[in-house]
C-alpha cells in the first residue's frame, strides 16, 4: 500500500461516522449550538436557518479568539490524541503478527494469511477497539500480499508503525488548523515547528529561532502552497515531511547530527541560509537587491537572469518604481529562491522559473527566448577566459544542443509541460542563468534530475 493510501485512510480525524455540529441563529439573532446526525432529516416545523460559516468566523474573529474552528473538533482532536498507539503498543501488534504467521520461508521470514490478520484484529480490538481496524481491511491484505498471496509479517507491522505515525502526525498538523477545513498557512507550520522543537533540539541560537522556523516552513509553501495555503493532506505524502520526520525521529533517539546540512531541517542547512543572506546583504538593510546576487557564492548568475528574477518573482516596495527599481528581496523570498534553485527539476521550480524565461508571457520558449539568457551566460564566459570561448558558433550550438535534450512536441516551442516531461529542466535552467552550471554541463557533470 502507498503512502498515500494511508493519508486517505488517516485524513479527516475519523469525522465521516461522527455526528455534524451545526450552528443556527434563531430569530431574535441568538447563537444556538445543535447536533445533527449525517443524513438525518430535519422537522419540517424548524424555524432556525442555517447561519453563513463566514458569519461566525467572523464574530468569533471580533472576539478576539485565536482559533476559529468548532469547539467540537478540538475535543474530537484531543480524544483521538489520547486514544494513539505508543511505540510498546505496536511493537506488541507486531508480536502477535509473528505468532499468527501460517508460514516461513527459506530465509526464515515469517508470513501470515488473512485469516490470522483477521484473528489479531480482533485482538486489537479488545484493547484498543476499533482504532486500527482500516490496516485489517481486505483491501490493505490485498495491497501488502506477497508470497503465496500471504502478507510478510515484518510488511505487516511497518504498515501498521507507518499508520500510526501519520495519524499521529495528522493530529499535530490538524490541532494548528484554525478554520477545521484541512488547510494550513505558513504561518501555522512555523507554529508546529515551535511545537516539535526541531530546531530547539539542535541547541540552535535563541536569537535565531523565529528565523530558523520561517525559512523551515517556506520549503513546505513552495512545493505545496496555492497562495501560501497547503491542504493537509498533501503535507502527509510530502517529500519534505519525510525529511522533517526523519530528523524528528533521530532527536527522539540519540539526537542529529548532519554536518553536510543536506536535510534542509538541520541547523547547519538553515544557519547556512540564514548567514549567507547576511553576507549577501550589502547595504544593512535586510533586503537584497539585484546587485547583491551577484556575489552569490558557488553560481555565477547573469545581470539578464538576476533583473527578470526580481521583475517576476519579488513584489515592489515602491509602487511608482520601474522595472527592478524598488524590489528588495526578505529572507523568505531569498529561502524560496534558493529552494528552487537546489531542486531546479521539481514540478513547483518548474513553474517558479519558466515566467522569468517566458519575457513575453507567450506560454512557450522559442530558438530566439534561448538564445537571449544563454548569450549572457556565453558573455561571462568569455570574460572568464574558459574553453571554446572563441567558438563564433558556440551559442546557437547550444541552444539546438538545449531543444534536442527537451524536444519539444511542437517544433520550435519549448512548453512548460515539454521540461517537466523531458526531466532535463534542471539542466536548461541551469544554463541559462549560471555560468558554472554550463560549465558543469560541458565537463560531464550534469545534475540528475
Amino acid at each position: 500500500m502507498t503512502v498515500a493510501d494511508q493519508a486517505e485512510h488517516v485524513n479527516g480525524v475519523g469525522f465521516e461516522t461522527e455526528p455534524t455540529p451545526c450552528n443556527f441563529i434563531d430569530s431574535a439573532g441568538r447563537r444556538v449550538d445543535s447536533t445533527v446526525e449525517t443524513g438525518a432529516s430535519t422537522s419540517s416545523s424548524c424555524t432556525f436557518s442555517v447561519c453563513p460559516s463566514w458569519l461566525l468566523k467572523s464574530r468569533e474573529m471580533d472576539a478576539g479568539e485565536e482559533s476559529y474552528r468548532p469547539a467540537a473538533f478540538t475535543l474530537k482532536l484531543e480524544k483521538l490524541a489520547s486514544n494513539l498507539l505508543t511505540a510498546d503498543d505496536v511493537s506488541l501488534v507486531v508480536d502477535w503478527l509473528r505468532e499468527e504467521s501460517s508460514l516461513t520461508d527459506e530465509n526464515g521470514e515469517d508470513y501470515m494469511d488473512f485469516e490470522g490478520m483477521w484473528r489479531v484484529r480482533e485482538r486489537c480490538r479488545d484493547l484498543w477497539g476499533g482504532e486500527l481496524d482500516r490496516c485489517f481491511l481486505a483491501t490493505t491484505f490485498l495491497k501488502l500480499q506477497a508470497f503465496g498471496g500471504a502478507v510478510p509479517v515484518e510488511v505487516a507491522g511497518d504498515y501498521i508503525q507507518r499508520f500510526v505515525q501519520m495519524k499521529k502526525l495528522n493530529i499535530e498538523l490538524c490541532y494548528h488548523d484554525k478554520f477545521a477545513n484541512g488547510h494550513l498557512t505558513g504561518k501555522a507550520l512555523e507554529d508546529f515547528l515551535e511545537e516539535i522543537q526541531v530546531f530547539e533540539g539542535q541547541d540552535t541560537d535563541t536569537m535565531m529561532l523565529f528565523r530558523a522556523r520561517q525559512v523551515a516552513a517556506a520549503k513546505f509553501v513552495f512545493h505545496h502552497g496555492r497562495n501560501g495555503i497547503m491542504r493537509t493532506v498533501d503535507l502527509l505524502v510530502s517529500p519534505v515531511m519525510e525529511e522533517l520526520q526523519r530528523v524528528r525521529g533521530a532527536l527522539e533517539k540519540d539526537g542529529f547530527d548532519d554536518p553536510d546540512g543536506n536535510n534542509w531541517f538541520s541547523r547547519k542547512s538553515i544557519e547556512t541560509i540564514i548567514d549567507a543572506f547576511r553576507e549577501l546583504d550589502s547595504r544593512g538593510h535586510r533586503r537584497l537587491v539585484v546587485g547583491d546576487l551577484l556575489a552569490f557564492q558557488g553560481a555565477k548568475f547573469t545581470p539578464l537572469f538576476l533583473h527578470r528574477l526580481f521583475e517576476e518573482r519579488i513584489v515592489k516596495t515602491t509602487p511608482r518604481s520601474t522595472n527592478t527599481a524598488g524590489r528588495e528581496m526578505d529572507l523568505e523570498k531569498f529561502a524560496e529562491f534558493v529552494i528552487a534553485w537546489r531542486d531546479k527539476g521539481a514540478p513547483a521550480a518548474i513553474r517558479y522559473f519558466f515566467p522569468i524565461f517566458d519575457i513575453e508571457k507567450k506560454g512557450y520558449l522559442t530558438h530566439v527566448d534561448i538564445h537571449m539568457f544563454f548569450r549572457e551566460v556565453f558573455d561571462v564566459w568569455v570574460e572568464c577566459q574558459q574553453e571554446g570561448s572563441e567558438d563564433p558558433n558556440m551559442c546557437e550550438n547550444v541552444v539546438n544542443e538545449i531543444f534536442e535534450m527537451v524536444n519539444p512536441k511542437v517544433f520550435g516551442k519549448m512548453y512548460r509541460q515539454d521540461l517537466e516531461r523531458s526531466g532535463k529542466a534542471a539542466n536548461v535552467f541551469g544554463m541559462l542563468a549560471d555560468m558554472w552550471e554550463f560549465w558543469r554541463h560541458e565537463n560531464g557533470e550534469v545534475e540528475l534530475s
